[in-house]
């Protein structure tokens, strides 16, 4: 997120894991984001119709293909 965030894009995070939301919680780079707890299967909180662009990182290879 910090690269996006230096080039002056507005970045919001989603994860899974509570304890990663909490580490970059004190990233002070990041102290304009805000952070959604996914469930695995959805963007958590994250508000429908706001984002231009999605972008994930490493989450494609585990979809499992019946579920496309």
């Amino acid at each position: 997120m910090e690269p996006l965030v230096e080039a002056g894009l507005k970045v919001d995070g989603v994860d899974i894991s509570r304890r990663m939301i909490a580490v970059a919680r004190k990233n002070p780079k990041l102290d304009a984001c805000r952070f959604f707890v996914s469930h695995g299967n959805d963007c958590g909180q994250a508000p429908e119709g706001t984002y231009d662009l999605v972008y994930s990182h490493l989450c494609f290879q585990h979809i499992c293909s019946r579920t496309i």
